[in-house]
């Protein structure tokens, strides 16, 4: 398959799921099978029409915090894995180009080479760069898919894991749920701390 197909197709679906916006925001609110909320947080992680922190938080509603971290997060894996290989078979070649395009990008390439696995999971953990963009490149920059399914599967953990709770527990916890999140908002900022740090202390 041409290159140019790849884009043309994934530019289609995203089109295609944007017109059904409603429909599928429409499916969040009610309780679809947990084999149909699987796709659908599979859908929505390949093909991002809305924030995926909403999916989660969805998920943890509807089907409590344990049941719907775990689709969300298996959806959100199955999904970083198709683009992944789709990097990884077609855009190879191109990872280079891509780095004059996206700066956040450019200091994930810099960083990837001595260190793949911090890399992926650092950048899982803060939310810098695209998440479609880190799973493409990812697979054109030959990470081994081993180290880059097992740091984006920890990156992503802890995320999911407070937004399904926060979706679960809003409403009948207010409270505990904001401090959870306060808690969160905490933990990223103390990597975003340690990873300037860790930047300053290399470039000196």
């Amino acid at each position: 398959m041409k290159k140019w197909l790849a884009p043309v197709i994934y530019i289609l679906i995203m089109a295609a799921a944007f017109a059904y916006k409603d429909q599928i925001s429409l499916m969040l609110n009610h309780r679809p099978s947990p084999l149909a909320m699987l796709l659908l947080a599979t859908l929505l992680g390949a093909f991002p029409i809305m924030p995926y922190k909403l999916v989660i938080a969805a998920a943890g509603l509807l089907y409590g915090p344990s049941i719907g971290a775990l689709l969300t997060a298996t959806g959100s894996t199955l999904s970083g894995i198709l683009l992944y290989a789709a990097g990884a078979y077609w855009y190879r070649k191109d990872a280079e180009r891509w780095l004059n395009r996206y700066s956040g990008l450019k200091r994930f390439a810099s960083y990837v080479h001595g260190h793949p696995f911090e890399s992926v999971l650092l950048y899982r953990l803060l939310p810098i760069v695209p998440q479609w963009a880190i799973n493409v490149y990812a697979g054109a920059a030959s990470i081994p898919f081993l180290i880059y399914l097992s740091a984006s599967v920890l990156g992503k953990l802890p995320g999911i894991l407070v937004y399904a709770y926060l979706g679960s527990s809003l409403f009948s916890h207010p409270l505990l749920a904001l401090e959870v999140l306060a808690l969160y908002v905490m933990f990223v900022l103390a990597v975003v701390w340690g990873y300037k740090r860790r930047n300053r202390r290399e470039a000196g």
